[in-house]
């Protein structure tokens, strides 16, 4: 065969390599990514970025900023901060073919949570009916099932820490409260003699007594940190310090706040169970509550309150007066889809559990309130 007759098919090997040399470095980037993150070397942060969405829009004093979200495994990859979300899919969908796809562990339908002092988030996730642990700073995605000795979650609905590394999880299908250690065992249960669909917990850090919102038969009862009742709070009806299927609860500063959801409305308690406070009533506008939820105290004092029906979070002063409202309904981020719970940490940021959406988002405080309780002119 003459040289020149050959020169096709030696080209079309040319590209063939050429593609497969190509195919090769970006699976080893992929690769080295995953094992990066495999090894602890990883690490993602919730941190706004130059660019990041903020509320209110400029020229107005912007409050908060977007500070990410996390969905699972496959957002620990040192490509993270480099290369968006899409290109990262194509990536990963690449190097399936390639060398067969990784699966990475995903929130599914997280409800609740609490960042720890590490920096971990603790999340309670219905679907996948377990505890997940969220180690930021090791890359780690601990998924935690057993409520006790080989038994399983059925439906846990919140998670509060207990103060010493490890956490407390109420089940609303079993009707109990169940405690694990830092590492996931199970060491202890309670409430089965007198729950009836806990959901929301709260509690108290200085006696360590566990607050649990009951939405089976509308109160919320009162436990020390050993499991003993020690009182029962409320009751059907809409007068104050009654409950209509309270849902969620944060203790603050001396205060139990409840969700108390389809009252359309918060109650601020004391640990005695004296209301000091509601605030909040049904209705459409912005700032009514028709589904309230999550709740979590942030910086100074301000009460962040989850509107679930309409995919809001919104944001009141310590006296219950309506401060802004952060997105609406949505599938894309910093949209949300029937969201749950929402928490803060030390460092001014604010957690969602976007519950339909499979996800956590955070938003990070920029300014604060002044002595009046509203937001100061300046960051």
């Amino acid at each position: 065969m003459p040289v020149w007759d050959c020169l096709p098919i030696l080209l079309r090997r040319v590209q063939r390599v050429t593609q497969r040399i190509r195919l090769s470095i970006i699976v080893g980037c992929i690769l080295s990514a995953s094992c990066a993150s495999e090894s602890g070397q990883s690490t993602f942060d919730f941190s706004p970025t130059p660019e990041a969405e903020t509320w209110p829009k400029p020229p107005e004093i912007e409050r908060y900023a977007y500070a990410g979200e996390l969905i699972g495994e496959a957002d620990f990859q040192t490509m993270q901060s480099k290369v968006g979300t899409g290109v990262r899919s194509i990536l990963r969908a690449i190097a399936g073919l390639v060398v067969g796809k990784r699966q990475y562990q995903e929130l599914r339908r997280p409800v609740y949570g609490f960042t720890e002092t590490d920096g971990s988030l603790v999340v309670a996730d219905m679907s996948l009916k377990a505890v997940v642990k969220i180690k930021l700073d090791q890359a780690k995605f601990l998924v935690w099932r057993l409520a006790a000795d080989k038994e399983a979650f059925e439906a846990p609905s919140a998670v509060v820490s207990d103060g010493s590394g490890g956490v407390y999880v109420s089940d609303a299908e079993k009707a109990e409260i169940f405690h694990l250690s830092a590492n996931g065992q199970p060491i202890g249960r309670f409430g089965s003699e007198s729950l009836k669909r806990p959901l929301g917990l709260a509690r108290e850090p200085y006696f360590g007594d566990i607050f649990v919102a009951d939405a089976g038969d509308h109160t919320v009862k009162k436990f020390s940190a050993t499991g003993t009742l020690l009182d029962v709070f409320g009751g059907p009806g809409v007068a104050e310090g009654r409950f209509n299927t309270p849902t969620h609860m944060t203790y603050h500063d001396g205060g139990l706040y409840v969700s108390d959801t389809f009252n359309f409305r918060i109650q601020k308690m004391t640990a005695q169970g004296e209301t000091i406070l509601v605030f909040g009533k049904n209705g459409l506008s912005i700032g009514d509550l028709a589904r309230p939820k999550g709740i979590a105290i942030g910086g100074d004092g301000r009460i962040y309150v989850i509107e679930s029906l309409f995919g809001r979070l919104l944001v009141f002063d310590p006296a219950g007066h309506l401060l802004m409202t952060l997105t609406g309904e949505g599938q894309y981020a910093p949209k949300f889809y029937l969201p749950s719970g929402v928490w803060t940490d030390a460092s001014g940021r604010v957690f969602v559990a976007d519950m339909f959406n499979g996800r956590v988002v955070a938003y990070q405080e920029l300014t604060p309130l002044n002595g009046e309780g509203v937001y100061a002119e300046t960051p």
